[in-house]
């Protein structure tokens, strides 16, 4: 074999071998890390594979980047709010409209804090709410329904992220000084003024 080609294949292997470990390494899906986190709130194997083969069908591709370990808290909550239980395909659902609702948020603006406060303060509604919607035949406005009932619980603080857009850069230094802080600076004044006196 030709000394040249011999060197440029052992150059060019690392560049290959590492393209396919990259590959191997890849980042879970936003269902492979939910059914984990399931795990981890408390769901079974069993109940957590149920989830996993009913959301199979649905369309993931937005979830993606989302809090699984958030979505997966929010299940868990909405397993014990319910006192009928939710079957899988409720549970992958809710998922789904919950990693797609706080990605909005989030893209708002809204800290990961005020996500999550938003979000399981949100559950015990949804609950209700799902109930009824399973009884009116499953129209298809789940979606509509999750991001309504979380976007109105995280209404101060998108209204805060809102101001914060809006705020000019340095306005905070023109706000007055609070009274503490006035306070503060004559008294430092004061005694500076007292330490120039001659005696």
């Amino acid at each position: 074999m030709n000394t040249r080609l011999l060197l440029l294949l052992v150059m060019l292997l690392p560049v290959v071998t590492a393209g396919a470990f990259a590959r191997g390494q890849a980042e879970p899906s936003f269902p492979e890390e939910l059914n984990a986190e399931l795990i981890a709130v408390g769901f079974d194997e069993s109940k957590t594979e149920a989830v996993k083969t009913a959301g199979e069908e649905l369309e993931w591709s937005e979830a993606e980047g989302a809090d699984a370990a958030l979505v997966a808290r929010a299940l868990r909550n909405a397993e014990d709010e319910s006192t009928e239980g939710l079957e899988a395909l409720d549970h992958a659902l809710l998922a789904l409209e919950l990693a797609r609702t706080t990605q909005q948020l989030e893209n708002e603006g809204l800290s990961d804090r005020e996500v999550s406060v938003a979000t399981l303060e949100s559950v015990s509604q949804l609950v209700t709410q799902i109930q009824a919607w399973k009884a009116d035949s499953r129209e298809d406005r789940l979606g509509e329904i999750v991001r309504e009932t979380v976007t109105a619980k995280a209404e101060p603080a998108r209204a805060e992220a809102r101001e914060r857009v809006r705020e000019p850069a340095g306005r905070r230094d023109d706000r007055p000084e609070d009274a503490g802080a006035r306070d503060a600076r004559d008294d430092g004044s004061r005694t500076d003024r007292g330490s120039d006196r001659r005696p």
